[in-house]
């Protein structure tokens, strides 16, 4: 839903008249494992709803794959297990779970209702105003006269200025959730009374910023991620060869200088899809993750043992897409300031196709570098 902001939140206060309640039930999976129950309770479970910017995993661990790196913001998944400052994650309260998730980008939704604005036209009211915390909120409404302080509030930031607690603005103009749908999921809830005895509830819900946030700062330390993606088929080996041999010539050098420890690879071969041809092996494939312990030693010994194909391919049109898109989607990047992928081959790459016998994971060049995490960036 567009709401006009005045500053970057993550959560926002409001006070609504109207509360609704949308509970969504689902049919349940072949059980398998069960999600956390809410501490007290039986029958309900734990959920999340994620944040911008959250990424599914396929493990706990430091460098595991990435299944998904753009999960829509408001994502709903229950929660299956905690594993230090991720979640283990799925979409039904039995079942298999998908994966992980960092806890940093999700919010723990107990309610599970949501909110809706109704058309404040037909009902005669003046728009919502969102606080950034409760005291904000009860300074508002608490004491006489609380009706001409939200009329001054209102009249600040329709103008565009940020009134002291104040972070958003109900739309204008009215959004009919049945034609451009938007969630407002409900956080947590309180009752209040207004100063002349009318009674109201606080909601605390989730939103996400119109503008992105800026970006940081670089740290002090700050890392660079290497991925080399490497045409493995039949005329390759002595491009793969020269390649090991190069890196093993500064490899002591590397490591012992000052951004040795700062530097961390990663290596993709590819071929071309294998369907109809399994004696290829394989259409893609990681050889070394991206990873804390994927140091320059790593990669060449990786490098050493990665072969060329004993077949030929039927075209020269190889799947560089395909390599491309499993560097950038399926590797963890997060932490990484400075990110660069090194494409070796001796062929260009096949046409982006969905069927026949060149499909690919990706479909064009464009989606790939929009995998990339909206974090610090070279190159």
């Amino acid at each position: 839903m567009p709401m006009t902001r005045l500053m970057p939140l993550a959560r926002l206060l409001a006070l609504l008249a109207v509360v609704f309640a949308l509970p969504v039930t689902r049919p349940a999976l072949a059980e398998e494992r069960q999600a956390l129950p809410i501490p007290g309770k039986t029958s309900l479970y734990q959920r999340v709803v994620t944040k911008p910017g959250a990424r599914l995993l396929s493990g706990a661990e430091t460098g595991a794959e990435v299944i998904d790196a753009e999960l829509p913001a408001f994502s709903i998944y229950y929660v299956f297990g905690e594993a230090g400052e991720r979640i283990e994650v799925g979409v039904n309260s039995r079942g298999t779970p998908l994966g992980f998730i960092d806890k940093a980008f999700t919010v723990a939704w107990k309610q599970s209702i949501v909110a809706a604005f109704n058309n404040r036209i037909e009902a005669e009211r003046a728009r919502v105003l969102f606080f950034d915390a409760v005291p904000s909120l009860e300074a508002a409404i608490g004491g006489d006269g609380y009706v001409e302080r939200l009329a001054d509030l209102r009249a600040a930031a329709e103008s565009g200025s940020a009134p002291a607690g104040v972070v958003a603005i109900e739309p204008e103009a009215y959004v009919d959730i049945d034609r451009n749908f938007y969630l407002l999921p409900i956080l947590s809830h309180q009752s209040a009374w207004l100063a002349d005895g009318q009674p109201g509830t606080i909601l605390e819900v989730a939103s996400v910023n119109a503008e992105p946030p800026p970006p940081e700062a670089p740290t002090d330390d700050f890392r660079a991620g290497f991925v080399f993606v490497v045409d493995t088929t039949i005329s390759m080996q002595d491009y793969i060869d020269a390649t090991a041999a190069a890196l093993a010539r500064v490899s002591d050098t590397l490591s012992s200088s000052a951004v040795g420890d700062s530097i961390r690879f990663g290596l993709v071969g590819f071929r071309q899809p294998v369907e109809g041809r399994p004696n290829l092996e394989y259409g893609v494939k990681t050889f070394l993750p991206l990873a804390e312990d994927s140091g320059v030693d790593r990669l060449v010994e990786e490098l050493r043992g990665m072969k060329a194909a004993r077949v030929p391919t039927p075209t020269f049109d190889e799947d560089a897409i395909g390599g491309l898109y499993e560097a950038v989607a399926r590797m963890d990047w997060e932490p990484f300031g400075a990110r660069y992928v090194v494409l070796l081959t001796d062929a260009a790459r096949a046409a982006p196709r969905r069927d026949g016998p060149t499909a690919t994971a990706a479909t064009s060049t464009s989606p790939i570098s929009r995998r990339l995490p909206p974090a610090r960036m070279c190159g």
